[in-house]
């Protein structure tokens, strides 16, 4: 059990009373302020004669004095709070040595229901109704009144043994003698009064049957006139209210023997009395009459209703037990400060480690924060980078997109007449030696010449050729500028193509080809300096710091020794968290720029491929028209010249027409020309066309890819906004972070200047603690076992003896008798006669 239940224990205001043995106190001291106060009121005016009928023979004088005693003794006789059904007082008329001459009995039922008839046991005689009219009817002891509502109030008489008798004793200087003796006589007189008690019941004590007294209480009353003086009371007290000596004396008879105890056993002023004495110095001797109220003397102690002795043997247990568990507390408790005590090195230790720590990361942080400043300051740079890689690739793609739709396009039928113009005015420069030739060849040899013109021409057919070939090399320049100026008139077309092909390509696979290269390597380089950053010194020592000042906020009452001490697994736990939470931030923040520098070097990739793409496309288109128109124009010319050398010589022969043989061999030659200028490049328009269009291993073409790469260029432009905020939050964050670097000092710091203190203060409380465990020690040996030891030794059987007198007591409730369940309260009133001169 816990101390302050043990606490509570001991508030029970009865069980200390029994420890103490003040059920003797109380009785004794509670009656005898009960009686004092009452006697202050002496003087006051009667309310009730003891028994009209019975002093109607004394004087006015007499019947106040009477009164004023009966009042006193009567007022305070009950302290029980039991509910009520029967108050019974016994009147006893003594003569004035104490003996009985006469009892009446007066019972009140209290109706406490207000019901119609009254159940009520009774052996008195010549029973009467004395406040009423309601009548009853009796069966052997059984008494039924027809109550109708109201108290009922009657009177008997009764011949049975009273439970407590009294004898008074008279002494004059010292001589005993009768009250006739002492009538009138003056000197020192001592009036003793004797009580014995007739009421006992048997309970087993200890094993033995023993005789157990009803507790009665006696308190016995005379009111003195002013011819007595220096009045003295044994077991009472003696109170003048200027006219009047109001004598109260009190006695426990029967109570001693009960408790089988002497007045010695008791310390003080405690005793048990069985009798009252009273001195005086008097002239004249004369006494009106005493009165005794002799009342149960539970009624004082029985309040709270709790008079069950038995609950000390768990007041005692508990007591014990708690002992034991203070004594090996307090001895737990100075081995615990004895090791905090032993650790306050290691705390001291790492109060340094702890400061030098938060220096280190407070330094860390600052570099952190400049670095990221530099970050955030080359963002601009990045971003025009970005502006212009994206600008370029638009037009890359728009120009390889126009070079593809060039080179679908069919020459029209004027591109075609230029071509062709450009190879008969090629022929037109040789038409006067051919014209000259033929005619020569026909006036000397018409048949020969015809014949030998065929073979000639036959067999000079490379010749031939080469010369023609020799006429088209020496228009070579003039062949590819119009080659070029034709590509150059279909440039935008040709480049629109190309970007639309390096589109494509980088929409089918290029651009996350390009980015996913970029994000491995940027990772790599990325995950390097995560690893380092969280795996510092000087950000485990900040994760370190955050968890110890996290718990010790939960904590403001316990030193940081303590919480070191008693929250360790907390602090473990919580650096796991912050650590967590900072990698996490880490690579969340990592993650990202990883994500947006790979997909702007994608974005630039294909920029730049658009850009060049239609630059590259235009300028294959120019070489590759230029070179066929040329080629073509030799393979055409040659064959040409052959042909019509042929055909002329022929027809000159035959017809001998020279002019004839000339014009058809060089309009031959001009029609064959014009026709292979127009097939060659028409074939070069659609070998070029193919080029670009035909997809790579990636899915892309020169025109896709082109489009692709411009695409990516602008989605990278489009992420620079995110990657300026999110850089400018990292650099407000390690502002942030870094303002806090002095508090962060200051207070590791003052920490460090505490911990001499803290270790001093812990030095005392060891001392303080190994006290308390040796006091405790000497508290239960030399005070609460010797408690223990005189409980069960000397106390313990006198508890047995104590429960039986108040179980007793308990038990008897009336005089005569009382109903089953009705709780009883009873007074016995003693008047003796007067003592005086006939």
């Amino acid at each position: 059990m816990k101390l302050p239940e043990l606490k509570s224990k001991f508030k029970n205001r009865y069980a200390i009373r029994i420890i103490a043995g003040v059920l003797v106190v109380t009785l004794v001291a509670t009656g005898s302020s009960v009686y004092s106060v009452n006697a202050a009121k002496a003087g006051s005016a009667a309310t009730e004669t003891v028994e009209e009928t019975e002093v109607s023979e004394e004087t006015e004088d007499t019947e106040d004095a009477e009164s004023s005693l009966k009042e006193l003794l009567d007022n305070g006789s009950r302290v029980s709070e039991k509910e009520i059904g029967k108050e019974e007082t016994v009147y006893v008329i003594a003569d004035n040595t104490g003996k009985e001459q006469k009892i009446i009995v007066s019972d009140h039922l209290i109706n406490n229901d207000d019901k119609d008839t009254l159940e009520d046991a009774s052996t008195l005689k010549d029973i009467e109704n004395v406040k009423g009219d309601e009548t009853f009817t009796q069966s052997g002891n059984k008494v039924t009144w027809q109550a109708d509502g109201n108290d009922i109030f009657y009177r008997g008489t009764s011949e049975s043994e009273l439970p407590v008798t009294q004898k008074l004793t008279y002494y004059l200087d010292g001589k005993e003698v009768t009250p006739e003796e002492l009538a009138g006589k003056s000197g020192e007189v001592t009036i003793r009064f004797d009580y014995t008690n007739n009421q006992k019941v048997t309970a087993e004590i200890d094993g033995k049957d023993e005789d157990i007294y009803v507790p009665f209480m006696a308190v016995s009353g005379m009111i003195l006139g002013d011819e007595f003086s220096d009045i003295e009371v044994e077991n009472g007290k003696v109170i003048s209210d200027g006219s009047n000596n109001v004598v109260v004396g009190y006695a426990l008879p029967g109570l001693k023997e009960s408790l089988n105890v002497k007045d010695s056993d008791f310390d003080g002023d405690v005793t048990i009395p069985d009798y009252v004495e009273v001195k005086a110095k008097v002239e004249n001797f004369k006494l009106d009459t005493t009165m005794t109220v002799v009342m149960n003397a539970t009624n004082f102690i029985s309040a709270d209703g709790d008079n069950d002795t038995s609950k000390l043997d768990e007041v005692f247990d508990t007591l014990t037990d708690a002992m034991d568990q203070l004594t090996d507390g307090s001895a737990e408790l100075a081995d615990g400060v004895d090791t905090l005590k032993s650790k306050m090195g290691d705390f001291k230790d790492g109060v340094g480690t702890l400061q030098s720590g938060v220096h280190a990361y407070t330094d860390g942080a600052g570099k952190i924060a400049s670095g990221i400043t530099q970050l955030s300051d080359s963002i601009p740079t990045l971003s025009n980078g970005v502006g212009t890689l994206n600008s370029s690739a638009a037009t890359i793609a728009d120009g390889v997109e126009l070079l593809d739709n060039t080179l679908k396009t069919s020459f029209t039928d004027q591109e075609k007449a230029a071509m062709q113009t450009q190879a008969a005015s090629a022929v037109d420069a040789m038409a006067e030696g051919i014209k000259n030739q033929a005619s020569a060849t026909v006036d000397s040899r018409a048949e020969a010449i015809k014949n030998q013109a065929s073979a000639v021409v036959d067999s000079r057919a490379d010749e031939i050729k080469s010369q023609a070939e020799a006429v088209v090399d020496g228009r070579a320049d003039a062949i590819r500028s119009q080659a070029t100026q034709m590509v150059d008139g279909k440039a935008d077309d040709i480049k629109n193509q190309a970007t639309q092909q390096v589109t494509a390509k980088f929409d089918n696979g290029k651009y996350d080809e390009v980015k996913n290269e970029a994000a491995q390597e940027i990772g790599a380089n990325m995950s390097s300096m995560t690893g380092s950053l969280t795996s510092s010194a000087d950000v485990q020592t900040l994760i370190n710091g955050a968890a110890f000042a996290t718990i010790a906020a939960q904590y403001p009452t316990e030193t940081a020794a303590d919480i070191q001490t008693n929250h360790a697994a907390e602090i473990a736990a919580a650096q796991q968290q912050i650590a967590a939470q900072f990698g996490n931030t880490i690579t969340t923040a990592m993650g990202g720029a990883v994500d947006n520098l790979a997909q702007g070097v994608a974005n630039a990739a294909k920029r730049a491929a658009l850009e060049t793409a239609g630059e590259a496309a235009l300028g294959g288109a120019k070489e590759a028209a230029g070179e066929a128109a040329v080629t073509g124009a030799k393979l055409a010319a040659g064959e040409a010249a052959i042909t019509g050398a042929k055909e002329a010589a022929g027809e000159a022969a035959v017809t001998g027409a020279k002019g004839a043989a000339g014009e058809a061999a060089v309009t031959g030659a001009k029609l064959a020309a014009g026709t292979a200028a127009v097939s060659a490049a028409e074939q070069t328009k659609s070998t070029m066309a193919a080029s670009i269009e035909q997809q790579s291993s990636n899915g892309y073409s020169l025109v896709t890819g082109a489009r692709a790469l411009a695409n990516g260029t602008q989605s990278l432009a489009d992420a620079v906004p995110a990657l300026t905020s999110g850089v400018a939050q990292l650099k407000n964050g390690s502002a942030e972070l870094v303002s806090n670097n002095q508090k962060l000092n200051d207070g590791v710091n003052a920490l460090s200047d505490g911990t001499n203190a803290v270790i001093d203060g812990v030095d005392q409380l060891s001392d303080g603690a190994h006290q308390l465990a040796d006091g405790i020690v000497t508290f239960n040996e030399d005070g609460i076992e010797k408690i223990l030891n005189s409980y069960h030794g000397d106390i313990e059987p006198l508890m047995d003896r104590i429960q039986a007198v108040l179980d007793a007591g308990e038990d008897y409730q009336t005089y005569t008798d009382i109903a089953d369940g009705v709780n009883g309260s009873i007074k016995f009133i003693y008047k003796t006669d007067a003592v005086k001169e006939d």
